[in-house]
C-alpha cells in the first residue's frame, strides 16, 4: 500500500522541526498519555543539536578557541540548522563548515577564521585517510641519474595542501595546545600549509610556495625532472623533506616521451 500524502511528508517534516527550535512539532506525534509531546520532542531537538555541536567542536578546536565557547556554539547552531547532516557516518560531518564560517556575518571581518577552518578540516581528513607504507629509500638511492629524472611517484593519499593569505600554520600551532597557548606575532605572511599522516598523527608543516608547487606537480603525476625547475637549487633540500616526512610512498620510471606528455606546462 502506498503512503498517504501525509505519511510520505512526515520526515521531512520531522527533519525539518529537528533543524528548526522554534518550529512547532510534526502533525501525529504522540507519547503516552499524561505526557506532552512537544517537551519529548524538544529533548529529542536538543540532543541531537548538541551532539553535532560536539562533532563539530572536536573537528575544529583550535577555531573554537579562537572564538570562544559561546560564539562557537552560536556559530554550530547556525550551521546545524541549514546545514544538518546528509546521511548516517557522522565521520563526513562538517565539509561544509569552512564556507559557513566564511560567510556567516558576526565572523566576517575575522577572514583568517576560514582558513583555520579549513586547515582543520584537512587535518581530519588526513587522519581517515588509507595508511601507505614510506617509499622504499635504498631502491630510490640506487636509480642511475638519468633514470631518476624520468620517475613519476606516489605521494600519500594523506596528502594536502592549503595556501592561505593568513598565517595558518602559526596560528594552528599557537592554539592547539590549550595547556601551553602562544602568541603569533603580527604582520607575519601567509603560509602554505602541507599536512600528511605517515603514522598515527596528521602532521601539518610551513613550507614554502615553490615546495608547494613542487610537491603538487608530482602529485599530478609530472616525472621529477620536469618538476624541478620549481625549487632549482633547492631540489637536494625538497626531496630530502619529502623523504622525511613521509610523503613519498613509490616511483616507477616512465619513457622520456611521457614524461614530456605529464607535463602540464
Amino acid at each position: 500500500m502506498s503512503p498517504s500524502p501525509e505519511q510520505a511528508a512526515f520526515p521531512e517534516a520531522f527533519a525539518a522541526a529537528l533543524r528548526e527550535p522554534r518550529s512547532a512539532i510534526p502533525a501525529r506525534l504522540a507519547a503516552r498519555p499524561g505526557v506532552d509531546p512537544a517537551v519529548r520532542f524538544a529533548i529529542y531537538r536538543n540532543n541531537m543539536a548538541a551532539g553535532l555541536g560536539r562533532v563539530l567542536a572536536d573537528r575544529f578546536p583550535v577555531l573554537r578557541r579562537l572564538l570562544g565557547a559561546d560564539f562557537f556554539a552560536a556559530l554550530t547552531d547556525a550551521f546545524i540548522r541549514q546545514h544538518p547532516p546528509a546521511g548516517p557516518v557522522l565521520l563526513e560531518y562538517g565539509a561544509l563548515f569552512p564556507n559557513f564560517v566564511e560567510r556567516f556575518p558576526p565572523s566576517q571581518h575575522l577572514a583568517y577564521l576560514a582558513d583555520v577552518a579549513r586547515l582543520e578540516w584537512l587535518r581530519h581528513c588526513a587522519l581517515l585517510a588509507a595508511d601507505a607504507a614510506p617509499i622504499d629509500r635504498a631502491a630510490l638511492a640506487a636509480q642511475p641519474p638519468d633514470v631518476m629524472a624520468r620517475l613519476r611517484f606516489t605521494l600519500h593519499p594523506s596528502l594536502a595542501i592549503l595556501r592561505s593569505p593568513f598565517p595558518i600554520v602559526s596560528i594552528w600551532r599557537a592554539n592547539i595546545d590549550p595547556a601551553n597557548p602562544a602568541v603569533v606575532p603580527a604582520g607575519l605572511p601567509g603560509e602554505n600549509a602541507l599536512l600528511v599522516r605517515p603514522g598515527l598523527v596528521a602532521e601539518i608543516h610551513a613550507v614554502p610556495a615553490s615546495r608547494a608547487d613542487f610537491v603538487e606537480r608530482l602529485q599530478a603525476g609530472v616525472a621529477l625532472g620536469d618538476a624541478t625547475n620549481l625549487v632549482g637549487a633547492d631540489l637536494t633540500a625538497a626531496l630530502a623533506f619529502l623523504l622525511s616526512a613521509g610523503i613519498l610512498t613509490g616511483f616507477f620510471p616512465v619513457s622520456d616521451d611521457a614524461a614530456r606528455r605529464s607535463d602540464p606546462a
